[in-house]
């Protein structure tokens, strides 16, 4: 017989428990979270976001995948520190996070990030206007 502890609820309890996942595990408990693109958000509420994650369909699969994903705006964040539930977040975030997620995919590689990806601070939208700039000028010029 399967010992309990070692399945579903127990298993995140004994991850955080024993400090393993300090955020503890994910929905789907597949595997402890992670510090995230951004490492830790204070949320509005008190308590810090690292990926802020949902479920969705991809590949005729239940996906669980991060929110929070360098694809967002400083306003997109902000938005995300005063939701309280999946449902509050805007359509136009979780098309983004669901692109990544994809993206990423395709490359065999994990949506959430892994240790080696963590990117701070977090996204400045006139750094990121003036990148996109760079680009399609350098796109333009061959």
């Amino acid at each position: 017989m399967a010992d309990d502890r070692f399945k579903g609820q127990g298993l995140k309890r004994i991850y955080s428990g024993m400090g393993l996942s300090p955020y503890g595990m994910r929905a789907d408990g597949s595997a402890p979270k992670g510090k995230g693109y951004f490492g830790e958000i204070p949320n509005n509420r008190g308590a810090n976001m690292t990926e802020y994650s949902m479920s969705v369909e991809l590949n005729g699969r239940e996906q669980e995948i991060p929110l929070i994903v360098p694809t967002l705006t400083s306003k997109d964040i902000e938005i995300l520190k005063d939701v309280d539930n999946i449902g509050q977040v805007p359509q136009q975030i979780k098309q983004k996070a669901i692109k990544h997620a994809v993206s990423r995919l395709r490359e065999g590689k994990s949506p959430f990030a892994e240790a080696t990806e963590l990117r701070l601070p977090l996204p400045n939208d006139q750094e990121l206007k003036n990148k996109i700039k760079k680009k399609m000028m350098r796109d333009r010029n061959g």
